[in-house]
């Protein structure tokens, strides 16, 4: 309770300030007291100096922004980098695993997620650091455990089919957040906003962020007699750029997104100075940096060494990504292990090695990488054909 009303002490004054207020402090805080009307019995010392008070307008703020908040409160979910099926017989491991680990091969290979098979319970773990394709493995497996028949030509089918499924849960997420908060947004948007469901930001679910965000928002702006539904509306899309491939902030590429399909301009413009890359033009793009802040800064909320995590090992996909004849890399366990998927087309077997070199040369270059880690490149030629007989 300490830590919330110190927190809340300093989002007042952020508050005060946004919406173009003075707050009445004179000196440092060292010792908070919070009243209504001041009144110093005579029995009592003479406040120093250094002590605080805050007045009524300032408790106000405190009071509306606890309001929004204890009306808002949501489950504090923070993303992790694995997901466990429990299975119903020990059996299904050997069919999982396959002869000589044929099928744990081409599962890892197809989809890029580590498996992680402990002999002592009947689970299967899987892991790796990007939500969306650990999403698309765990409906692979689960499919192929329920089929029986595992094999690398059925994990390759099976995985295509659960693609689709996962695409089609995006969709359905962006429409259900937006139900959720009984707003109507295009097709286009819901899809994209659907795809936060499988993005973190310092391990907190972004689409969860957007949909708390909105709620507090909403609350802040009612509580100050400002237009709701269009500050409920900003905040939902507030980070819906961070599922828009475009290069710069994440607050523009998402304003010149909802621009395209017609959003107003106080939505675009809360969207886009959501961080301060443009200045806002209205008092409910204010609230909603207020309740971004709120939603991403509470105790709990965030771990600022999950991301970091996340950042590296994408950063060593894409440094693979860039070399010429990569069709597609994985970063495994834990980064120590880095899988380079060729083009059977454009290289050779003579430049399985070059290509491992070339990589390696480019991680001990780039400062963001340190210690051992094993690189790995794949290059498989395949043809098939129908033949009516």
């Amino acid at each position: 309770m300490i830590y919330l009303v110190a927190f809340l002490a300093v989002l007042c004054g952020v508050l005060a300030y946004l919406l173009g207020q003075k707050p009445k402090v004179v000196t440092e805080v060292k010792e908070i007291e919070v009243v209504r009307e001041v009144r110093i019995p005579e029995t009592l010392p003479t406040q120093t100096p250094s002590q605080k008070v805050w007045l009524d307008e300032d408790v106000e703020i405190r009071d509306r922004l606890l309001i929004a908040m204890e009306s808002s409160a949501m489950r504090v979910a923070i993303e992790s980098s694995t997901t466990t099926i429990v299975l119903e017989s020990p059996d299904v491991k050997g069919r999982i695993i396959g002869r000589e680990g044929r099928n744990l091969k081409s599962f890892e290979q197809v989809t890029g997620v580590e498996l992680i098979i402990d002999d002592a319970e009947n689970t299967v773990t899987l892991s790796c650091f990007d939500p969306y394709r650990r999403e698309v493995a765990c409906q692979t497996l689960k499919a192929l455990v329920k089929d029986g028949k595992i094999q690398p030509s059925k994990i390759e089918e099976t995985y295509h089919v659960a693609t689709k499924q996962v695409e089609n849960s995006i969709q359905q997420a962006g429409e259900n957040a937006a139900k959720r908060l009984n707003l109507t947004l295009p097709k286009p948007i819901s899809q994209k906003l659907g795809k936060l469901k499988y993005r973190t930001s310092f391990a907190q679910n972004v689409l969860d962020h957007s949909i708390e965000t909105a709620i507090l928002a909403t609350q802040i702006a009612e509580e100050l007699n400002l237009d709701a539904e269009v500050t409920k509306r900003a905040a939902l899309l507030h980070d819906i750029g961070k599922a828009v491939d475009a290069d710069g902030p994440h607050a523009l590429t998402g304003m010149e997104f909802l621009k395209i399909h017609g959003e107003p301009e106080l939505v675009l413009n809360a969207v886009g100075a959501h961080h301060h890359d443009i200045e806002p033009s209205s008092p409910e793009a204010r609230v909603v940096i207020i309740a971004d802040i709120l939603s991403a800064s509470r105790p709990g909320a965030r771990r600022e060494a999950h991301d970091n995590y996340i950042e590296r090992l994408q950063s060593l996909e894409a440094i693979a990504n860039n070399e010429p004849g990569v069709e597609k890399s994985f970063a495994i366990q834990a980064g120590r292990e880095l899988r380079i998927i060729l083009k059977p087309e454009e290289t050779s077997d003579q430049s399985l090695q070059e290509i491992v070199q070339r990589v390696g040369e480019r991680l001990k270059a780039s400062s963001d990488h340190r210690g051992q880690i094993t690189i790995i490149t794949i290059r498989e030629s395949r043809h098939s054909e129908t033949i009516k007989l």
